[in-house]
């Protein structure tokens, strides 16, 4: 047992040794990666202006502790405690339109409340409140609001409850921002309608969802932020839709470029995603038992699996490789004209950097990535001690999108 302790011990401290030297000598705090030749943006200002309004990627400040940090893994999980002890005693509203799509499956808008005078009973410190959708737009119609909106997208099996979307609301919120949460198919108590689920590749309910917003909020500049799964989704959309994506701004943050690399430390998360998705199945255990693919999927040991089983098929693709090419945005950044932040961590061993944009001819005109030292999946701690519960994620969002609004003139709804 001793042996086998001090095993551990030694390589801990090599990997360390290793992770120090490698992110002292061969990264900066942050690397900026943009098309040169982009001078304007939507025929005003240029991706430099919009660096300059943006003071949080200028400030960044890693933890002491990052140079220890392997793999990404104290980022991502410091980050994760401190935003749900932030969140443990704030409640949190939001008001619920179910969305039915054209193959018939529901999604679910979530509008998050910042203040409301109307009592509502809390289950877990959420509530939901649904209204009919000709209800909801006349809410929001009526109001006559011009007050920007952000549109939501969150993770693998994430939802409107997930820590990182509740803590980058509020303080969204607090800058004069209205958020509208999109949450995917079976995920966040949204019924599994179709024997269609959630996946990476399907760009179809995000331009649904848009739409449904632009029409509640004629009067208002609406913008976009996706974290993981769903920065990928966005990344995808503003590529494969280009000018035509009816968008004043997005943010990416920890997206997966290129669905075929993968970290070398991603076989330590892949357990949690497993469990994560099986999860997903179990909640839809209806549906997915009448796609009888339940016991099967109890039974996966990795992601790939799942994907075979649950999303090929269904979605259509040839095979799981077909899908992850399709899904991956790489094949489609360099259509990208919405000015958008695409925000990864170097150490990210969810979603791996080195599928992310890199060559001139990768990058479209709207398009910055910023690749920090360190920071981990949905982590970005920042401060001496990075104990907040924002990170630079939080920050540098929203710097970037109130540079959109001042910088580039409205995308016409």
């Amino acid at each position: 047992m001793a042996v086998g302790i001090y095993e551990v011990v030694l390589s801990m401290f090599v990997l360390s040794t290793i992770s120090i030297a490698i992110k002292a000598t061969t990264r900066p705090k942050i690397e900026l990666r943009y098309q040169q030749q982009a001078t304007h943006l939507r025929g005003r200002g240029s991706i430099e202006d919009m660096l300059e309004k943006c003071p949080s990627l200028r400030q960044y400040q890693l933890p002491f502790w990052s140079f220890f940090d392997v793999g990404g893994t104290l980022s991502t999980i410091i980050a994760h405690i401190m935003r749900h002890l932030h969140l443990r005693s704030r409640p949190f509203q939001v008001k619920r339109h179910l969305l039915r799509l054209e193959d018939g499956a529901t999604v679910a808008i979530d509008w998050v409340l910042a203040h409301t005078d109307q009592h509502v009973e809390y289950t877990n410190g959420v509530s939901v409140r649904n209204d009919s959708e000709q209800e909801n737009i006349s809410n929001h119609n009526a109001s006559g609001s011009s007050r920007p909106v952000i549109i939501v997208m969150h993770g693998l099996c994430g939802s409107s409850e997930s820590s990182y979307v509740r803590v980058f609301s509020e303080r969204a919120n607090e800058q004069g921002f209205d958020v509208a949460v999109l949450n995917a198919r079976g995920c966040g108590r949204v019924p599994l309608t179709t024997c269609k689920p959630m996946h990476a590749a399907r760009t179809s309910d995000f331009d649904r969802a848009l739409k449904y917003v632009q029409t509640c909020r004629p009067q208002s500049r609406i913008f976009a932020i996706g974290f993981s799964l769903g920065a990928g989704i966005l990344a995808n959309y503003l590529g494969k839709y280009s000018s035509l994506a009816e968008l004043d701004g997005a943010v990416c943050v920890s997206p997966s470029w290129n669905f075929h690399r993968k970290h070398w430390a991603f076989t330590f998360w892949e357990r949690h995603l497993v469990n994560t998705l099986k999860e997903y199945a179990e909640h839809n255990k209806s549906t997915v038992s009448e796609m009888q693919l339940y016991d099967s999927l109890m039974r996966v040991r990795c992601v790939r699996e799942f994907d075979a089983l649950a999303v090929v098929k269904p979605g259509g693709f040839r095979d799981v490789d077909d899908y992850y090419t399709t899904a991956s945005s790489i094949h489609t950044s360099r259509r990208i004209t919405v000015p958008t932040l695409a925000l990864s961590a170097a150490d990210d061993a969810v979603c791996c950097v080195d599928g992310a944009p890199q060559k001139e001819e990768e990058f479209g005109v709207g398009l910055v990535v910023a690749i920090t030292r360190s920071g981990g999946h949905l982590g970005f701690p920042q401060g001496i001690l990075g104990l907040s519960p924002t990170g630079l994620a939080e920050d540098a969002a929203l710097d970037w999108f109130n540079a959109c609004m001042s910088e580039t003139p409205r995308k016409s709804n």
